[in-house]
């Protein structure tokens, strides 16, 4: 059984039909393809410990349970981040505001995905690393190939035939005017991420204004970055793996001296600026590509331990 599969957990255990979490979580039809799992938001008035009694138990069955996610809230993060991770969960409507509705989604390997999901056009597909930040503080997380970013689900399956990933809801925030301003950008929020000839792209379906930005292009403090707009309804690349390897090879070879950079960030109704740093904006998305991530540490390995052995130099830290 893996670890990362809740849904698993409690069905091999029989938790769900021994009646022990009736409450909190139950099959909704006959042949198991479907639960509903009781998810009160953190303003309900009428939350009580109870209703992160699953969260906690999954958060001690992974071993996790710990001096940082002894909070009910951190255990719902994780949990959340969990589901969001294995790909096999598609959340459908709920008529009731204090539960959601899953449904499990058969395992079926797959070596290419839909890029654009209206062309029906192919590519091999990498998994991509998207953290979710509202005022520098981590929301949600998943490991995606091609998604729609909504926090407003209706008709987004039909429309795009992509998995949806749904804002988590700000409210969660401490200060009531933040609430206030983000909830206003992510109901005007709509993106799609997706991979086509070794490129990844994005395409800006909502009003809210998206800029996005490399790593390396937010590190200087005294000048503004290259100011980078999705235009609505356009295919915007924003990564290309070939041009990745080019690059790696050429630092491997000494013949560049930074690494390639492979990590994006998306900025939602902001841009970017030197004098505002990216983690004091309202909502970001940060974008890694693993793959890309995986074959510069091993070049970096080679490349540095062939230094190393001729001129003493340290090696070069890997990209935040």
């Amino acid at each position: 059984m893996e670890r990362n599969d809740p849904v698993r957990l409690y069905h091999e255990k029989n938790q769900i039909n021994c009646g022990r979490y009736k409450d909190l979580l139950h099959w909704t039809d006959e042949n198991h393809t479907t639960f509903r799992i009781r998810w009160k938001h953190q303003s309900n008035k009428n939350l009580v410990a109870d209703d992160y009694e699953i969260f906690k138990a999954w958060a001690m069955y992974t071993e996790k349970y710990n001096e940082d996610l002894s909070t009910p809230s951190k255990c719902k993060l994780n949990f959340r981040c969990a589901m969001n991770s294995t790909k096999r969960f598609e959340k459908l409507v709920s008529n009731e505001p204090d539960f959601r509705i899953y449904k499990i989604i058969p395992l079926n390997p797959k070596t290419e995905s839909p890029a654009n999901p209206s062309s029906g056009t192919k590519t091999a597909a990498f998994n991509i690393k998207v953290s979710i930040y509202y005022h520098n503080k981590l929301q949600d997380e998943a490991e995606v190939n091609s998604c729609m970013f909504t926090y407003n689900q209706e008709n987004c399956h039909q429309l795009h035939n992509v998995q949806v990933i749904q804002f988590p809801n700000p409210e969660v925030l401490s200060d009531q005017k933040r609430v206030q301003h983000t909830l206003t950008a992510l109901n005007a929020a709509r993106l799609l991420l997706y991979q086509k000839n070794s490129r990844i792209w994005a395409k800006r379906l909502g009003t809210c204004q998206v800029f996005h930005a490399f790593s390396k292009e937010l590190d200087n403090p005294s000048q503004d970055p290259p100011c980078k707009l999705l235009p609505r309804n356009v295919e915007t690349e924003i990564f290309d793996y070939e041009q990745f390897c080019r690059e790696l090879a050429d630092f491997r070879d000494g013949q560049r001296r930074s690494s390639p950079d492979y990590t994006i960030y998306l900025c939602f109704g902001q841009r970017f600026t030197a004098s505002k740093p990216k983690e004091s904006k309202l909502i970001l998305m940060k974008v890694r590509i693993s793959v890309s991530g995986n074959l510069l540490k091993i070049v970096q390995g080679g490349f540095c331990l062939q230094r190393d052995h001729s001129s003493g130099l340290q090696s070069v830290a890997t990209p935040a």
